[in-house]
């Protein structure tokens, strides 16, 4: 006799179970005392797993960013830098997490965190923020890419709020630090790439001198 987790069989999509127990004798048919075999079947659609896959990875990809940008934004001033470890820090933190045992709390954590960034960053190109940028900065390109990969991250977060999330196929540390690591180096290619472009265009502008 089987008997689901919610005592009812999903209408619809057998496919998005992902978890199977069962919980009897080797021969499984029924215990020495006689009673029924007890299968605990947990359904969850596959969506939830797309969606944790994509928090996972918005998470990794805007840890390495804030890593890679660490050491400008320290020369910059200490506070920035400092903040952006920090950053680096929590959503890698999170990034690993969520990809090896997801819960509701991490869920919830990473929206906070991203929320808070996506907030911050507002913040640092509008008006500025005391003690950590105190005028507004330039929008560029990769801060509008990280700010569009932490919206989708936020975006998914809130909707995997209130689902089960806890039986999730679990993601290999490894790759959650490949992406990490592949972000850094494309942040500090491109963060160097702009640095020198800019010294070239302000070397054009300025006068030669004629030696006169």
């Amino acid at each position: 006799m089987s008997v689901t987790a919610s005592g009812l069989t999903p209408r619809k999509d057998r496919a998005n179970r992902v978890t199977n127990v069962t919980e009897s004798n080797p021969n499984g048919q029924s215990d020495d005392a006689g009673a029924p075999v007890v299968t605990t079947e947990v359904w969850m659609p596959k969506s939830n797993e797309l969606r944790r896959d994509i928090l996972a990875l918005s998470c990794a990809v805007s840890a390495g960013i804030h890593a890679g940008l660490v050491h400008d934004h320290l020369q910059e001033r200490f506070a920035a830098g400092a903040g952006f470890a920090v950053s680096a820090l929590a959503l890698a933190v999170l990034a690993v997490a969520v990809a090896r045992r997801p819960d509701e709390i991490l869920v919830d954590a990473a929206a906070v965190l991203l929320a808070g960034l996506i907030a911050a960053w507002v913040l640092a190109v509008t008006t500025g923020i005391p003690g950590l940028v105190p005028e507004p900065e330039a929008v560029d390109a990769l801060a509008l890419v990280t700010k569009a990969v932490e919206v989708v991250g936020l975006a998914v977060a809130l909707s995997l709020r209130g689902t089960l999330v806890t039986r999730l196929r679990t993601i290999p540390v490894a790759l959650v630090a490949l992406v990490i690591a592949l972000s850094a180096v494309a942040a500090v290619a491109t963060s160097r790439g702009h640095a020198h472009g800019g010294h070239a265009h302000d070397e054009h502008l300025q006068p030669h001198d004629s030696g006169g």
